[in-house]
C-alpha cells in the first residue's frame, strides 16, 4: 500500500491544507477501511479506481464532503487508487457558495452540486487517468473559485486561528469579546462558514490534539495526554475520544495502521 502527499498549487493554497493519494494495487487478505473520524475540515474524495461503500452503500465516485462530527467507516475494494482533497475548515462557501452546514455529517456527488453542476467532471478525471487528474480537479476548483464569492468571514477566520492554535483550549466568552459579537451572532456565521458550532469545532481541535499526541507516542501513559491536552481528567479524555472515533484510545493504539496514521490532523504548525 502507498500513501502520498501532494501540495496544492499556489493559487489554492488559502483554501486548499494537502492533497492525498493513496493506492493499494496487490489485493489484501483483510477488508480495506478507511476510518473516517472528526479532523475539522471538509474535502473530496475521488475514486480513480475501486469503489467505496459505506453502510453497504455505494458511494458517487467524486463525493464532496462537509464536516464529520461522529465516526464512520468507509468500506474499499480489494486494490483501488484513491485521490483526496482536504480543504480549510472555511473553504466550502468560498469555493462552492454553500452554507457549510448542509454538509455537515453527510456528501454528495460532486457534479450534482446546486450552482456549481457539472455532470461531465468525471468524464474529464477519467480522460486524465493517465496524466494527472489532481490539475483536472484544481482547474474546477478554480473556475468555480472565479464564480463565488472568494473571501473567506474574516471573523470566523480570526477565530479558527484561534481555536486552532490553542488545541481549542480557548474561553468561548473571550473569544466573542475580541471579536466583539454576540454569542448568537458568532455561532450563525461559523456555522455557515465552518458547518459546525464553535464549540464543537474546539472540542475537535482538543480531540486532534490529543490523537496527534497519542500517534507520536509522546507520553508514558494516557492521563499524560488528557493533561497536555487540557481534558479534566483521563475519563473525560477516554469519553470524547470515543465519541469521535467509536473506540478506546487503548484499542486506537492496537488498530493504528496505514489508512489511519499517515492523514494528518489538524493540529497548530
Amino acid at each position: 500500500m502507498q500513501y502520498e502527499l501532494i501540495p496544492p498549487p499556489r493559487s489554492l493554497d488559502n483554501y486548499i491544507r494537502y492533497c492525498w493519494r493513496l493506492e493499494n494495487e496487490t489485493g489484501s487478505a483483510q477488508p480495506n477501511t478507511l476510518n473516517v473520524v472528526a479532523d475539522g475540515c471538509p474535502g473530496i474524495l475521488f475514486a480513480q479506481s475501486g469503489e467505496v461503500h459505506q453502510d453497504g452503500k455505494k458511494l458517487p465516485r467524486v463525493l464532496l464532503y462537509g464536516q464529520s462530527t461522529e465516526p464512520a467507516q468507509l468500506n474499499l475494494s480489494d486494490t483501488f487508487t484513491m485521490l483526496g482533497v482536504c480543504f480549510y475548515p472555511d473553504a466550502l462557501k468560498a469555493l462552492f457558495g454553500l452554507n457549510a452546514f448542509e454538509l455537515t455529517d453527510t456528501c454528495m456527488d460532486v457534479g450534482e452540486l446546486p450552482r456549481v453542476r457539472d455532470t461531465h467532471l468525471l468524464e474529464r478525471l477519467w480522460q486524465a487517468t493517465s496524466a494527472n487528474p489532481f490539475d483536472v480537479l484544481f482547474a474546477y476548483l478554480s473556475a468555480h473559485l472565479h464564480r463565488n464569492d472568494p473571501a473567506t468571514d474574516p471573523v470566523v477566520a480570526q477565530a479558527l486561528d484561534q481555536l486552532i492554535k490553542e488545541g481549542g483550549n480557548v474561553s468561548l466568552k473571550q473569544l466573542q469579546n475580541s471579536l466583539r459579537l454576540s454569542e448568537r451572532s458568532l455561532e450563525r456565521r461559523f456555522k455557515q462558514s465552518v458547518g459546525i458550532s464553535p464549540k464543537l469545532f474546539a472540542r475537535i481541535c482538543r480531540f486532534q490534539a490529543s490523537l496527534h499526541q497519542l500517534k507520536s507516542r509522546d507520553y508514558d501513559k494516557l492521563s499524560d495526554i488528557a493533561f497536555d491536552s487540557g481534558y479534566a481528567d483521563q475519563s473525560h479524555f477516554t469519553r470524547t475520544f470515543k465519541e469521535f472515533t467509536g473506540i478506546l484510545p487503548e484499542q486506537y493504539q492496537q488498530k493504528a495502521n496505514v489508512l489511519t496514521e499517515n492523514f494528518p490532523g489538524l493540529v497548530a504548525e
